[in-house]
C-alpha cells in the first residue's frame, strides 16, 4: 500500500539506513517502532556549512507549548480508562502539528498499537470490517484526506459511532484551518455536503486544538541548544517567530518555486501540475505517466524537451534533490518539492506527492488560475472516483460540459454519488433535452445511499424528469436510515407536495435512525416537520427521552445552531427539551463573536419567552437591571438577560456586515437600546468592509445598509410632518434624531467610495439602493462601475442586465462599448467570450460547451457519453 503522506518517506536519501520498508497499516506496531518520518514529520533542514546528516540526531529538541498541554490532557483522559476521544490539531501548514502528535503519543501511549489507514476507503474497511480494540491509537495525520469526497460523510458517521461506544481508544489527527477546517464547518450552504463531517468535528468527543504558527519571544528564549539546525532557524525567524517553517525550509521552498532560481522549466511544470491536481480535488498520489501528460501543457514550444525520458529524469532530479551534474533541486539537502512513493523497494513506477506547504499556497494563490487542458484531460480520464465529483463541477463551471459529464458519470458509476448524478442530469438536459428521461433513469438506477438525494430530487423536478423523480422518491423513503439530515428534509418536503400520508410515514421512520450529537443533525428536520404539518411525527420525536438527554449535554459554545434548535423544539412542542436546554443558560456560555448567531439566539429566546411576556417587556430591555420578580420564573427571559449582560455588541466580529445587520434588527426588536448604542458606537460605516474575508459574508456592507435604512426612517406616523414622497436616501436632513440616523448618513456617504471592481458587490448595492429609490446614488454607482469594472468578472452579463433594468442606459452603453472593443460577445449560455476564439457562426454551438481546443464543441448528447464508458478508467493503484 502507499503511505498516507509524502512526508512519511521524505529524505530517505539522507539516511536510508534509518527507515525500514513500510509495514502493513494494521500491523501491531507502536509509535516507538516507527520512524518519525514514516508518520509524516518534516525533517529539519541542514544549516549552512559542511555538516553531514549523520552528525545530528534525527529530531531536533522539542519545546512544549500551550497546545501540547491540552493535547496531553486529552490523551491522559483516554489512557486512564476514559471514553474514546478525537484529538485534532489545527493550524497552518508546517507549524509542528504532526511533531506534537508524535511527542504526545510517544510520551503517554507509547506502548499502544498504532493503526495508520492509507485513505478514506482504507479507513472505511477498518471501521466496518475490523474491531478496534481498547488501548489503540488511530493515526489520521492530514485528516482532511479521510473526510473529503463521497466516502467522507460515511467515514465521519462511523467515527462518531466509534467515539460514542468505545473506551480507551485515541483518534488523533491534524488539519489546516484554512481551507479545510473552515470549509468543513461552514454553515448555510445547500446542499450541505459536509454535515456529518461537521458533526464529527464539533461533537462532544472531539477536541480541536489550534497550533499557533509562531513561537513567542519567551519561548524562543528557552530554545538554547547546541543543535545548529535550531540555532540557524531561530536566527532566521527574527521577530515573526516562525521557527518551524524555517526549521523545515518551507519558506525557502515556496520562495524558490515562486521566484525561480532552483527549478528548470520542466521541473517547475511537473511541480505545478501536481499542485493543480491537488487544488482541483485529487487527493491521491500521482503516477509519473500522468504527471508527464499533464505537465506538457505548462510548457511552451521552446521549453518542451526532446528526450523521451524527460519526465522520469526531471522527477528523479526533484525527488532526489540533486541532478546528474551535481546541481541541487532541494532546500539545503533536505526538503524537496515532490516526494516519491513506492510500494516496495525496487519498484520502477513511483507515485508522487507535492510538499504540503506548496499545496497550501496553491489552494489560495492559484485558485483563480485555469489549468491547461492537458491536466483537465488527465483528471477526467483517470481521476480517482473520490475526486471525480470535484473535477466534474470545476469543468462544468468553465464550460467543458462533455468532459464534466464524463467525470460525473464516473462518480455515479463507481460510487453511486447523487451529487454527481445531479450534475450529469443538468448537463444532458441542457445539451440533449430529448435524453433527459433516459439519463435521469440511468442515474436513479445507479445512485446508492442517501447523501445528495435531496439535491438530485430538486434537479429531477427542475428538468421535468417526473418518472425518475417518483422512482427515486420511493427509494429514498425506504432507505431513510441511510439519508443524511439535509437529504431527509428534501425527501420529506418532496413527499409532502405529493402525498401527505407518505410524508408522515417517512417522517415517523427517519428520526428513528437519527443520532442526536449536534444541533445541526436535528433542527432542520424539526423545522421541516412543522412546515409539512407532520404533527404525529413531531409529537413522536418530541417524546423521545434521548431528546431531553441531548439537550442536557449539547455544547453551548455556538449560538447559531442553538438558536435554530430552540426554534425547532419550540415549534414541535418539545417543551421538556426546551426547558432542559434553557435551564443550562446558553446565553451565559455561548460564543459572542458571531453576530448572526447571537442575533438568532436573541430572537429564539425572545420567542420562547412567549408572546405575552414579549409584549409586556418590549421596548424596555435593560440588561443592567434585574429581571422583574414577576417574570423571573421564565427561563428564556433570564438567559436572554444574561446574554445581553455580557455586552455582545462589544464583542461581535464586524467583518461580516450581514450578521451585524441581523443583530441590529434583533436588538431593536426587543428594545435593547443600550446594546444598540454600543454597537453603533463601533463606527460601523467604516469598520464593516465592502468585501470581507469570509466567503459566506463577503458582501456585508450592502446587507448592513439594507438593515439600517428602515431603522433610520421610522414608520410613517412618526414622520407625519414629513413631505409627501419622503425618501430616506435623498432627504437625509429630514430624518428624525434616532440612534441610527448618524450611522445611516455616514454609510450613504461611504457609497461614494464603493468598490467598482466586483460585479456581485455592485449588484447587491444596487439592489439596496433600488429598494430605497436612491436614484442619485444609483446613477453615480452605475456610471463609475460601467467605466471601471474589470471585464473578466464572471457576472458581467448579469450586471449589464441590471443596468438596463434600472434604466441606466448610458452606463450600460459604456459597458457594452468596452466589451465590444475587447472583442467580447455574449453567448447563448450567458457570460462573454472572445469572438476570436469562437467566430460569429459558432456562437450558437456554445450550447454544447467547449471542445479540447477551447472552441465550441460539436453536437453531442447522452448517447455519446453512455456509449464510451471505458475512456474514464483509473490508473492502477498499488
Amino acid at each position: 500500500m502507499l503511505l498516507s503522506s509524502a512526508k512519511s518517506v521524505r529524505d530517505n536519501r539522507i539516511s536510508p539506513d534509518r527507515t525500514s520498508p513500510p509495514s502493513a497499516p494494521y500491523a501491531r506496531h507502536t509509535i516507538r517502532d516507527l520512524s518519525p518520518r514514516l508518520l509524516g514529520i518534516h525533517r529539519a533542514v541542514l544549516p549552512a556549512g559542511d555538516i553531514e546528516p549523520t552528525d545530528l540526531p534525527e529530531l531536533t529538541k522539542y519545546l512544549t507549548r500551550v497546545h501540547d498541554h491540552r493535547l496531553r490532557a486529552v490523551i491522559s483522559s483516554v489512557k486512564d480508562g476514559g471514553s474514546a476521544a478525537f484529538a485534532l490539531l489545527t493550524g497552518e501548514s508546517t507549524t509542528g502539528k504532526t511533531r506534537a502528535m508524535y511527542e504526545a503519543v510517544a510520551a503517554l501511549a507509547g506502548d499502544w498499537p498504532l493503526i495508520r489507514p492509507e485513505d478514506a476507503e482504507d479507513l472505511l474497511r477498518l471501521l466496518t470490517k475490523s474491531t478496534i480494540q481498547p488501548r489503540t491509537v488511530l493515526w489520521l495525520n492530514e485528516t482532511q484526506r479521510f473526510l473529503y469526497g463521497p466516502s467522507g460523510q460515511r467515514v465521519a458517521r462511523l467515527l462518531i459511532s466509534l467515539l460514542d461506544r468505545a473506551s480507551e481508544v485515541l483518534v488523533i489527527g491534524s488539519m489546516w484551518e484554512h481551507p479545510y477546517l473552515s470549509e468543513f464547518l461552514a454553515r448555510g450552504r445547500f446542499p450541505d455536503g459536509h454535515a456529518s463531517v461537521r458533526d464529527l468535528l464539533e461533537g462532544p468527543a472531539t477536541a480541536r486544538i489550534p497550533v499557533p504558527p509562531n513561537f513567542e519571544p519567551e519561548q524562543l528564549g528557552r530554545l538554547a541548544s547546541d543543535d545548529p539546525r535550531l540555532e540557524a532557524a531561530a536566527q532566521a525567524s527574527g521577530e515573526d517567530g516562525r521557527l518551524t517553517q524555517r526549521l523545515t525550509g518551507a519558506n525557502e521552498l515556496l520562495d524558490a518555486y515562486l521566484h525561480g532560481g532552483l527549478f528548470s522549466p520542466v521541473e517547475h511544470a511537473l511541480i505545478t501540475a501536481a499542485l493543480d491536481a491537488r487544488r482541483l480535488g485529487h487527493h491521491r498520489p500521482l503516477p509519473a505517466v500522468l504527471l508527464e501528460a499533464a505537465a506538457d501543457g505548462y510548457l511552451t514550444d521552446r521549453q518542451r524537451p526532446g528526450d523521451p525520458d524527460w519526465a522520469v529524469t526531471a522527477l528523479n532530479n526533484i525527488t532526489s534533490g540533486v541532478r546528474t551534474d551535481g546541481s541541487r533541486t532541494d532546500i539545503r539537502r533536505t526538503l524537496t518539492a515532490l516526494t516519491a512513493l513506492r510500494q516496495r523497494s525496487g519498484d520502477l513506477g513511483a507515485y508522487y506527492e507535492p510538499e504540503d506547504f506548496l499545496v497550501q499556497f496553491a489552494l489560495t494563490g492559484r485558485w483563480q488560475v485555469e489549468p491547461p487542458r492537458t491536466l483537465l484531460e488527465v483528471l477526467v480520464r483517470h481521476a480517482d472516483p473520490q475526486s471525480a465529483r470535484t473535477v466534474g463541477f470545476y469543468l462544468q463551471g468553465i464550460d467543458y460540459y462533455r468532459d464534466a459529464a464524463r467525470a460525473f458519470q464516473r462518480a455515479v458509476m463507481t460510487l453511486g454519488d447523487a451529487y454527481s448524478g445531479s450534475g450529469l442530469v443538468e448537463i444532458i438536459h441542457q445539451v440533449d433535452p430529448a435524453s433527459t428521461a433516459d439519463v435521469s433513469r440511468w442515474v436513479v438506477e445507479q445512485v446508492s445511499g442517501g447523501e445528495g438525494i435531496g439535491t438530485l430530487l430538486e434537479t429531477l423536478k427542475d428538468t421535468g424528469a417526473d418518472d425518475a423523480r417518483s422512482t427515486l422518491l420511493a427509494h429514498a423513503a425506504v432507505i431513510a436510515a441511510d439519508v443524511d439530515t439535509w437529504s431527509s428534509v428534501s425527501v420529506l418536503r418532496a413527499l409532502a407536495d405529493e402525498d401527505h400520508e407518505a410524508a408522515e410515514a417517512f417522517a415517523l421512520r427517519a428520526p428513528a435512525a437519527m443520532t442526536f450529537d449536534h444541533p445541526d443533525t436535528l433542527w432542520p428536520f424539526l423545522t421541516a416537520l412543522t412546515e409539512t404539518r407532520c404533527a404525529s411525527a413531531a409529537a413522536a420525536l418530541a417524546a423521545r427521552p434521548d431528546l431531553v438527554t441531548f439537550c442536557e449535554q449539547v455544547t453551548l459554545d455556538d449560538p447559531e445552531p442553538l438558536g435554530f434548535l430552540l426554534d425547532g423544539l419550540y415549534e414541535a412542542h418539545a417543551h421538556e427539551a426546551v426547558a432542559a436546554l434553557i435551564v443550562r443558560d446558553p446565553g451565559a456560555h455561548c460564543r459572542l463573536t458571531d453576530a448572526s448567531g447571537v442575533a438568532l439566539l436573541i430572537q429564539s429566546l425572545w420567542y420562547c419567552a412567549g408572546p405575552d411576556v414579549a409584549f409586556e417587556w418590549s421596548g424596555r430591555f435593560d440588561p443592567s437591571a434585574e429581571v422583574p420578580e414577576e417574570l423571573a420564573h421564565i427561563g428564556a427571559l433570564r438567559t436572554l438577560h444574561n446574554l445581553l449582560a455580557r455586552n455582545p455588541a462589544l464583542e461581535v466580529d464586524l467583518e461580516v456586515g450581514e450578521g451585524v445587520g441581523f443583530l441590529l434588527e434583533a436588538l431593536h426588536g426587543i428594545g435593547a437600546d443600550r446594546a444598540i448604542s454600543q454597537l453603533l458606537d463601533r463606527d460601523l460605516p467604516y469598520r464593516v468592509p465592502f468585501v470581507a474575508r469570509e466567503p459566506l459574508g463577503c458582501y456585508g456592507f450592502a446587507h448592513l445598509l439594507r438593515a439600517i435604512e428602515p431603522l433610520a426612517a421610522p414608520p410613517y406616523w412618526v414622520l407625519s410632518s414629513a413631505p409627501e414622497g419622503f425618501n430616506s436616501f435623498r432627504d437625509l436632513d429630514l430624518l428624525p434624531e434616532t440612534p441610527f440616523r448618524t450611522t445611516f448618513i455616514r454609510m450613504v456617504d461611504r457609497l461614494a467610495h464603493a468598490p467598482t471592481d466586483d460585479d456581485w458587490q455592485v449588484i447587491l448595492l444596487l439592489d439596496v439602493l433600488e429598494a430605497g429609490d436612491a436614484r442619485d446614488a444609483i446613477e453615480d454607482l452605475c456610471r463609475c462601475t460601467a467605466a471601471e469594472i474589470p471585464l473578466t468578472e464572471p457576472l458581467i452579463d448579469s450586471l449589464l442586465d441590471k443596468l438596463r433594468r434600472l434604466g441606466q442606459d448610458a452606463a450600460a452603453d459604456v459597458l457594452e462599448q468596452r466589451l465590444t472593443e475587447a472583442n467580447l460577445v455574449r453567448t447563448p449560455l450567458g457570460g462573454f467570450r472572445h469572438l476570436s476564439n469562437i467566430g460569429d457562426a459558432n456562437i450558437a454551438r456554445l450550447t454544447f460547451g467547449l471542445s479540447a481546443d477551447g472552441r465550441p464543441a460539436d453536437h453531442w448528447g447522452w448517447a455519446d457519453i453512455c456509449g464510451h464508458r471505458s475512456d474514464t478508467t483509473p490508473w492502477p493503484q498499488p
